[in-house]
């Protein structure tokens, strides 16, 4: 699978995309390390920082998608972990994961 990195501007990057490589600021203090999901904590870290660029992988749509649907799997698991044996519960997060990925299941 083709990817490459790219550096854009910290106001360009975007909640989603992969880091290519670790993101450290100019006192040499790791704010990232490479494949790190980008989050919107993250997001405000790297404009808040000073940075002039923010190396981020640019692949085939295909496992964009796929990188973005297990990060969004992911983050509802931990939201939902302690609900995961109710029924209604287990609905509401289905439904959110069907509304972010734009699919039915």
């Amino acid at each position: 699978m083709l990817k490459r990195v790219v550096v854009f501007s910290p106001n360009a990057v975007t909640v989603g995309q992969v880091l290519g490589r670790e993101v450290r600021d100019s006192d040499d203090t790791l704010l990232a390390p490479a494949g790190r999901v980008v989050d919107q904590p993250l997001l405000d870290r790297l404009r808040a920082s000073g940075l002039k660029g923010v190396p981020v992988i640019v692949a085939p749509d295909s496992m964009i998608l796929a990188i973005r649907k297990a990060y969004l799997e992911a983050s509802l698991d931990h939201l939902f972990r302690h609900w995961r044996f109710s029924p209604g519960m287990r609905r509401l997060r289905a439904m959110l994961s069907e509304h972010r990925t734009g699919t039915n299941r």
